[in-house]
């Protein structure tokens, strides 16, 4: 997939060339809604760090207790494995 950039300048190179003003009117149009995808695009991938960063905040308490649980539960069966009595 081209990048932003690369179909803006393809977009401007063909504007230069066409010679109706209502077809340069429209390639200017192709261009502005380009700008405002890619912004639209930029605040979304914001917004998802945001709300990752979130979650992270929200769930870190139990991912905790979750992974102690986990890491103590191993180190019983290894103690139990290694029992001799």
């Amino acid at each position: 997939m081209k990048s932003s950039e690369e179909i803006k300048k393809r977009l401007e190179d063909l504007k230069k060339i066409i010679l109706f003003p209502k077809r340069k009117e429209t390639i200017q149009l192709a261009i502005d809604l380009v700008n405002k995808l890619e912004d639209e695009v930029n605040s979304l991938w914001d917004m998802l760090e945001e709300i990752k960063k979130s979650d992270i905040e929200n769930y870190k308490t139990t991912i905790e207790t979750a992974l102690a649980a986990k890491v103590l539960n191993i180190s019983k069966k290894k103690r139990g494995k290694y029992d001799t009595n």
